[in-house]
């Protein structure tokens, strides 16, 4: 055998060649070691799966059990049990009651504002207030707008005068409602007087919101002294005017509305009064009370207008509609309607 010396340390270096007994002795370890892991893998594989099968067999004894523990045949009533025979079904739930949440939004602004609400239906219009904070005004458009992104306008022909508003919705879940929308022009500044569709003695109707406006064109924007705002349905129609004292001039509208199966309703009120200054204030029925509609005129002649609303709280109804001085009379009336609500 040939030896290698190193040419540093002058030492024999290892064999240049490992003997063949040596290398087979090696091989022979190595494939010993290889079947091994791969018993011993085998071992665990086959235990795990053992394991699992017998904790799968135990859950589906013990559900079996749960369920046959639970069930049983026999002639009579379980003893020691009291049975009572109802007669017949369990009652089902009431789908007239309304879930009902109040939703009030209030603030100052300019024009049109925009304001967030978490609404899952159409939501009908409480109550409403608007009020120019420094001095009455001519009137463009008044408008309210009810919905997950409401909207309130109150302006003249300036859309920079401020204002604040106070306005309130009832989000009503459940019950038989059917949404609906009226629009249109009165050319002259007569009524306008619009069938109603679906309406019938089933349903009651009531207010969402409304937009009205005076002449507004791309080259005519006409603001007015107001005389007269009503919005009321009677007999299946619905009745619409924004006037001055000449009763002459361009008026558009748009109302948003409900019609509410009657099973879903309490009562139903109207509230009036006459020569009314600045504000007045009538009794109605206690509940969660909803605009149907309302009617205001100022006796003498127009007005500037600085503040109009109808708030309908339980067990009143306050009607607002006044110039700066608060001193001219009116007469009104405001349509209501009372949800069945849970309690």
């Amino acid at each position: 055998m040939q030896v290698l010396k190193c040419s540093l340390c002058k030492a024999n270096s290892r064999p240049k060649h490992i003997p063949r007994s040596f290398s087979n002795t090696i091989s022979r370890a190595l494939q010993f070691d290889a079947e091994q892991r791969r018993k011993y893998s085998s071992d665990i594989l086959r235990k795990m799966v053992i394991r699992v099968l017998k904790t799968s067999a135990i859950m589906c004894c013990l559900f079996a059990a749960t369920c046959l523990a639970d069930f049983h045949v026999v002639d009579g009533p379980p003893t020691g049990e009291v049975f009572e025979d109802l007669g017949g079904e369990p009652p089902e739930p009431d789908d007239t009651v309304l879930a009902a949440t109040v939703f009030n939004l209030q603030g100052h602004g300019r024009g049109t504002v925009m304001r967030n609400m978490l609404v899952r239906d159409f939501p009908l219009l409480k109550h409403f207030f608007f009020q120019f904070r420094d001095k009455d005004k001519h009137i463009l458009r008044i408008g309210i707008l009810g919905s997950a992104r409401s909207t309130f306008i109150f302006e003249d022909v300036d859309t920079l005068d401020r204002y604040f508003y106070n306005i309130s919705f009832v989000d009503a879940i459940g019950g038989r409602k059917r949404p609906g929308n009226a629009f249109g022009v009165s050319t002259n500044g007569d009524e306008a007087v619009i069938p109603i569709d679906f309406f019938s003695d089933e349903v009651v109707f009531v207010l969402r919101g409304f937009r009205l406006s005076f002449r507004e064109t791309a080259s005519i924007n006409q603001d007015r002294h107001i005389d007269m705002v009503s919005i009321y349905e009677r007999n299946g129609d619905l009745h619409v005017r924004m006037k001055d004292k000449n009763g002459d001039d361009w008026f558009q509208y748009s109302i948003d509305y409900s019609l509410i199966n009657r099973e879903s309703i309490v009562a139903q009120g109207l509230v009036s009064g006459t020569s009314a200054k600045g504000a007045a204030a009538g009794n109605s029925m206690n509940g969660m009370s909803v605009i149907s509609g309302f009617h205001v005129d100022f006796q003498s002649k127009d007005h500037h207008l600085r503040d109009i609303g109808v708030m309908a709280k339980d067990g009143t109804i306050e009607v607002f509609f006044e110039d700066k001085n608060g001193d001219d009379k009116f007469d009104w009336f405001v349509k209501y309607a009372i949800l069945k609500t849970e309690p």
